[in-house]
Formats: C-alpha cells, structure tokens, sequence
C-alpha cells in the first residue's frame, strides 16, 4: 500500500519537530517547509496528498491566524479541511 506524500509548512522549529514525531508515530514521513516561497516552489515540483499549514505565512514575522473570517476566506479559496492548534491524538 502507498504511503500518503505529506507536506508540512510551518514557520515554528518546535511545531515542526512535534509535527514531524506524531506523523512517525503514525508510520509516515513528511517533507517540511518554513514560509510560503518555498511552499510554492515545493508543490510546484511534486504533487502532496495533504498539505498541513500555518494559515498565514511571511518571510518575516511569521504568525498564525486561526479567526472565523481568515478560515471561511481559506475555504473560499479551495481549502478543503481546518485544524486548529495545539494538535494531539484522540
């Protein structure tokens, strides 16, 4: 069976590092980014089954944004699922 090919985006060492322990946990690799240029160049070149973001990207003074409005604007815009922070296992 394949394996999904996962992509994370994310601007935090220790979200990363977090991020990067459940995916093995969960048995899957994933290819990591840290701001949004580098996103776009990485989906450019390879087709991601999930792509696991931070809502709001910049090459400097990275921040999250998880308002109502910044998620129905993501939706609007073709995203198809919102997972808010701190992530855990249920």
């Amino acid at each position: 069976m394949l394996k999904p090919k996962i992509f994370l985006v994310e601007d935090n060492k220790i979200n990363t590092m977090v991020t990067r322990s459940m995916m093995k946990q969960l048995g899957h690799t994933i290819d990591v980014v840290n701001n949004g240029v580098e996103a776009v160049r990485a989906v450019q070149s390879c087709t991601y089954d999930l792509v696991l973001m931070v809502i709001f990207l910049e090459l400097k003074n990275m921040t999250a944004n998880a308002l109502v409005e910044s998620v129905d604007e993501c939706f609007a815009n073709g995203m198809d699922s919102f997972v808010s922070k701190p992530v855990t296992f249920q």
